[in-house]
């Protein structure tokens, strides 16, 4: 189930843990539909691709895209 679903999702950035809540990366499907936010140690439960640790912040994603 997990490789399946990994497959169908990437990560696009993530957010540092703010106020107790726990850091998480915003995955979107790789047919580019819906995107949701993961807590990090489901993103890495999961396998998700690209690594957590790679991941551009939000902040570093949107000036790329500009």
């Amino acid at each position: 189930m997990s490789n399946d679903r990994s497959k169908q999702r990437r990560g696009i950035w993530k957010a540092d843990s703010i106020g107790g809540l726990e850091a998480y990366a915003q995955v979107a499907d790789v047919n580019g539909g819906n995107e949701m936010p993961l807590d990090e140690s489901l993103y890495r439960a999961r396998g998700y691709e690209p690594p957590f640790d790679v991941l551009p912040t939000q902040a570093e994603y949107e000036a790329r895209r500009k």
